[in-house]
């Protein structure tokens, strides 16, 4: 029994108890390479962006990403805490499709795989809670810088130019801090601090005029993975549909939805020609097309871009994902991608949800970011603006795996002491013991010790 003892880890989650912890330091107050790599790149290139190689920046940040990610997990492969099976089906499927042999179809299955990568590395690490404070902290830094950048340098722009926003990677990275702050009060210490964080986030949207992602924000705050009242939620119901109205209604809104600068909401609707769409009816109706072509198990991936610059638009991103997932890969790409998702909801849910508050956090902040992912895919290509909004979305899914680490050294040592305890027991019970007076007391004995 010393050898079970000597590898029994406490829980960071569980209640304050007297236990053995393993062997060696347990880490200190420092940052996770990759939350350091994927915030400050997720901030900065949302303000700033320069050429490297004839390439921007911007469009390194997911490579330098996805490298890292891959270089994490090939040091600590043994580590893996990620729920891979879950995504299994549906990155292969995205993998196998890339054969197609379209323009730029690797670039793009890399970007759409990229969070799913970064998220398996994130879970490599050993976030016990001094470390996993110091990720909360990080995140709070990474918001400040980005608030920082979008009241100096989007609200000026914003105002002067009111047509236009210019600023929709920035918009669905606010999604993200939503996320956070709003799982944070909720189950976290309920801190008025937090409120006015998310308060200030769901104010990017509105200001820069961003139309999906404000949409994402109002079904985020009513449908956060959250575990609230059903009286709450419908009071928060209330509370996202005034937000949404009072948007609307605000001139930079109006401007950006509709030409004459001037709408209602019941004239929201695509036959509407005053409606400011940019193209994109067009493109949409051309793709469903091109979808009645090979309805099952689409083009391959990166098709939608051929297609559309064949068909005489200027702007190859169709700003639907879910239009383009239909196009790229049908709807067995569809489903296999919403059971993904659907799954790895329904796991952590499982997982976490009796944890302790910042865990608990933790994961739901990464799981409700789906929420508003499943919405912006309608009006944006957050599929491959990955460094923006789901690469820190699976970076905190993963990272709260990583709480829950054990290293494979000490499972397998346990193993062994295990095997050999059960041995040690099972040889002791059939030696033969004396025999005559209190043979059969003695035999009991050595087979219960």
């Amino acid at each position: 029994m010393r050898g079970l003892q000597a590898v029994e880890l406490c829980e960071p989650w569980g209640a304050p108890q007297p236990c053995l912890r393993r062997p060696g330091p347990v880490g200190g107050r420092s940052v996770p390479g990759l939350f350091l790599i994927v915030l400050v790149l997720a901030v900065v290139t949302n303000y700033y962006d320069f050429y490297i190689l004839g390439y921007r920046f911007r469009g390194w940040a997911w490579v330098l990403i996805l490298v890292a990610s891959m270089l994490r997990i090939a040091s600590a492969r043994l580590n893996v805490m990620f729920p891979v099976w879950i995504w299994a089906p549906w990155a292969a499927y995205v993998f196998i499709r890339a054969f197609s042999g379209y323009e730029y179809v690797w670039q793009s299955t890399a970007q759409i795989l990229c969070p799913l990568v970064a998220g398996i590395a994130a879970s490599t690490y050993r976030l016990m809670p001094v470390k996993l404070e110091s990720v909360q902290v990080l995140i709070r830094r990474a918001y400040a810088a980005f608030l920082a950048g979008f009241l100096l340098i989007i609200v000026p722009f914003s105002v002067r130019d009111i047509d236009n926003s210019g600023f929709a990677a920035g918009a669905m990275t606010a999604l993200f801090f939503q996320s956070f702050f709003l799982c944070s009060y909720f189950l976290n210490g309920r801190s008025p601090r937090d409120v006015m964080c998310y308060l200030a986030a769901i104010g990017v949207p509105v200001v820069s005029g961003n139309r999906g992602p404000l949409l994402a924000s109002v079904g985020l705050l009513v449908l956060a993975i959250v575990p609230i009242s059903v009286r709450r939620r419908i009071l928060l119901a209330g509370v996202a549909a005034a937000i949404g109205i009072a948007a609307f209604y605000t001139p930079k809104f109006q401007h950006k939805m509709f030409y004459s600068g001037r709408g209602e909401l019941a004239d929201l609707h695509l036959d509407n020609r005053d409606l400011r769409m940019n193209a994109r009816t067009e493109m949409w109706r051309s793709l469903e097309q091109g979808i009645a072509l090979s309805p099952w198990v689409g083009h391959g991936g990166n098709a939608d871009r051929t297609w559309l610059l064949r068909h005489g638009f200027a702007m190859y991103l169709p700003h639907n994902d879910w239009l383009r997932l239909r196009f790229n890969y049908g709807w067995v790409g569809v489903v296999l991608f919403i059971l993904a998702i659907g799954g790895q909801i329904v796991h952590s849910v499982r997982t976490f949800w009796k944890s302790s508050p910042g865990l608990r956090a933790l994961s739901a902040s990464g799981v409700s970011c789906f929420v508003a992912f499943v919405i912006v895919m309608l009006t944006d290509n957050v599929l491959i603006y990955c460094q923006y909004f789901t690469v820190p979305m699976m970076l905190l899914v993963g990272g709260s795996y990583s709480v829950v680490y054990r290293r494979p050294t000490l499972l397998a040592q346990s193993r062994r002491q295990k095997r050999m305890v059960g041995l040690g027991r099972l040889v002791e019970y059939t030696k033969p013991v004396a025999r005559g007076a209190g043979g059969r007391e003695a035999g009991r004995a050595t087979a219960l010790a």
